[in-house]
């Protein structure tokens, strides 16, 4: 799928099989990203977990991504992979969505990829948690783009194509924003504060955002 406002660009759900390439790519494109930075404050250790030990493990995770959600690419004229999105659907009274601390798996997950920086990553887990909207929604987990590709309107194009599509299925989203620029992108495509920000101990301010779900599309499935 062409994003049809950049024809550069092109948006689109990967395979299976692309699974450990599209891995590889997240975890550069995450070096550094402010929450995993504060995460792992010591970029030595950062760079060797994204770029050396966490493509396999991601990969597993971006796995659990899929049974529960999507991933959305976006690749350069080359087909490179220049930015991925992860969704997940979450529903409480169908227990759908990754293992959070309360199960042991996601417990697990977290100690072994994060070594001695998983209470941190812990903490972040319980904070946002704590927020997350008790309707059913799609929650954008994480959007990033390659470092040397931001500004260029990747992030935008998989933002708009993954949106129309909820819109027509008549679906709210749910996202923290991690920075004030990505607040303002989120604000120019229908999302609005909800609540205070997530304080994350010397860290970044975390906004949780609600985009409600398009009012034709209800009205479409509720006589369709």
């Amino acid at each position: 799928m062409t994003n049809q406002t950049n024809q550069r660009i092109t948006v689109r759900r990967p395979e299976r099989a692309e699974v450990p390439a599209v891995a590889e790519a997240y975890t550069a494109a995450n070096l550094h990203d402010p929450v995993l930075s504060w995460v792992i404050h010591d970029e030595d250790a950062r760079r060797r977990l994204t770029i050396g030990t966490w493509p396999e493990t991601t990969a597993a995770y971006l796995e659990s991504i899929l049974h529960s959600g999507e991933l959305v690419i976006a690749e350069d004229e080359s087909g490179a992979v220049a930015g991925i999105s992860l969704w997940e659907r979450i529903d409480h009274s169908q227990g759908t969505g990754t293992p959070g601390l309360e199960d042991p798996e996601g417990a697990q997950f977290i100690e072994q990829a994060y070594g001695e920086y998983a209470d941190r990553m812990k903490l972040l887990v319980e904070l946002t948690g704590q927020r997350q909207p008790k309707d059913t929604h799609w929650y954008l987990l994480n959007i990033v783009v390659d470092s040397g590709r931001r500004g260029q309107g990747f992030g935008g194009a998989m933002l708009r194509e993954q949106l129309g599509r909820l819109d027509a299925e008549g679906e709210p989203v749910y996202l923290e924003a991690s920075s004030p620029r990505n607040r303002a992108l989120y604000e120019r495509v229908g999302f609005t504060d909800l609540g205070d920000p997530i304080e994350l101990p010397d860290g970044p301010r975390l906004q949780p955002m609600w985009r409600p779900a398009s009012v034709e599309a209800q009205r479409s499935h509720s006589t369709g």
